[in-house]
């Protein structure tokens, strides 16, 4: 594609986007890698796993869906909490 004639052909107008659920994953894997921390620190993502006894969250081999829903109810609770106090 390199070398074709005209810039139609070689794909110059093409714009690259990055798709909404790759970002997704992006940033889910980020923030479970910057906030894991230990099982033993209360608030931390390691706390909420044991707390829960979440299998398929680990920072090794994450599952999208399961760190995603992890991290969604973690919100949910921490926005309640906030709401109650």
């Amino acid at each position: 594609r390199a070398d074709d004639i005209s810039s139609y052909h070689r794909l110059d107008w093409v714009i690259p986007v990055i798709q909404l659920f790759h970002l997704q994953m992006l940033l889910a894997s980020t923030i479970l890698r910057t906030h894991y921390g230990t099982a033993s620190t209360p608030g931390s993502i390691a706390f909420n796993v044991s707390l829960l006894e979440r299998k398929r969250v680990s920072l090794e081999k994450p599952d999208f869906h399961a760190t995603n829903e992890l991290l969604r109810e973690s919100f949910d609770a921490l926005v309640q909490r906030a709401w109650e106090l």
